[in-house]
């Protein structure tokens, strides 16, 4: 069976998608506002080529409400950094999942000099997450700056806790990074800190 769905609402908006709460209960019904509304679409009548219509248009409902769904999911990712799981390497980029979706590493945004393999689980730094008619475009670095800022987050617990603040990253990925780092309690020392007791945190 095909049933057209609205929903009951106090004031119809549009009466393709909307019902108003009394015509929803007009027959004994016993509907409140925000309920689904279902009516029957006979379905005796319907050609191929309208099943097909039918079949083509929802497809591409579903395919937006899943590039939306993405879009929500990963827009309060952008600045942090996640997991993923490498899928395929060639010369210019390095596809990896990230759970939903897959990202395109290209070669530019990785460490000099490294290498993955399939299957490997590898840290990535979101730069920004795009809009585009083709869908969601999450663009993603292991070169950049926030990727150590964030590294450092997860490692020193002292930097979440507000206890030493980090004031500025300078980073030549692969080769050297400098991070200045600052603490209002004359009683840590920040640098020490970050390193721990001999290189425990940092070497």
């Amino acid at each position: 069976a095909m049933y057209n769905i609205k929903r009951v609402v106090e004031e119809v908006q549009d009466d393709f998608v909307e019902i108003s709460v009394e015509d929803a209960n007009e027959n004994g019904g016993n509907y409140k506002v925000g309920d689904d509304y279902e009516i029957e679409v006979p379905t005796d009548d319907l050609t191929k080529l309208t099943a097909q219509n039918v079949k083509s248009v929802l497809k591409q409902k579903l395919a937006e409400c899943e590039k939306a769904a993405i879009f929500e999911t990963y827009i309060d990712k952008k600045d942090e950094m996640i997991d993923g799981t490498v899928e395929k390497v060639d010369d210019r980029m390095t596809i990896i999942n990230i759970g939903r979706t897959n990202v395109c590493l290209p070669r530019s945004q990785k460490i000099k000099n490294e290498t993955f393999k399939v299957g490997q689980i590898v840290k990535l730094y979101v730069v920004d997450v795009v809009s585009t008619p083709k869908g969601p475009q999450i663009i993603v670095s292991r070169t950049e700056a926030g990727l150590l800022k964030r590294l450092f987050e997860n490692i020193i617990s002292e930097i979440p806790e507000g206890k030493v603040i980090i004031k500025d990253i300078a980073r030549e990925a692969g080769e050297r990074s400098k991070v200045a780092v600052y603490s209002t309690d004359e009683n840590i020392d920040p640098v020490g800190t970050c390193i721990g007791v001999s290189g425990a945190r940092i070497q």
